[in-house]
């Protein structure tokens, strides 16, 4: 059996689409806001602050948010990932399909608003089991 791998507490799971290729991390709630101004904003970054300065996603700059994240892990090691000091498995709380302009938000923590408010123009947001947007091939590493 592969070594659990204890995570944070304050953390959230997301599935990310971009160009075809899903990609899994985790990180604070706030990361997985796509118009991060739209929820705060007066903060105006410095080069190299929070979120490499990605305060709106889209396609240009996925890359540059992606690698901003605490940590991304294989689909493989989802199945392995737990709350610290439990044996309680995470959940996927986000999914965020950039080819589609989808964002869905399930089991998310932060202070109970609809955080699909802070997705950009154009996108369709959700609150809903972010599990049920992914393809039937991945379903089976979140059960």
């Amino acid at each position: 059996m592969p070594d659990k791998i204890f995570v944070d507490w304050d953390y959230s799971l997301a599935a990310v689409k971009f160009m075809g290729k899903w990609r899994f991390f985790y990180d604070i709630d706030v990361m997985f806001l796509l118009d991060y101004p739209s929820y705060h904003g007066d903060h105006n970054p410095t080069q190299g602050e929070f979120r490499y300065g990605t305060l709106i996603v889209d396609e240009t700059n996925a890359e540059q948010w992606m690698r901003s994240m605490f940590a991304e892990v294989t689909i493989e090691q989802v199945p392995n990932l737990y709350l610290e000091n439990t044996e309680q498995r995470m959940r996927l709380t986000f999914l965020i399909n950039l080819d589609e302009k989808l964002w869905i938000g399930s089991f998310w923590h932060n202070d109970q608003t609809f955080l699909g408010d802070y997705q950009p123009q154009g996108w369709t947001a959700k609150e809903d089991l972010a599990i049920n947007y992914l393809p039937a091939d991945l379903k089976g590493y979140f059960v």
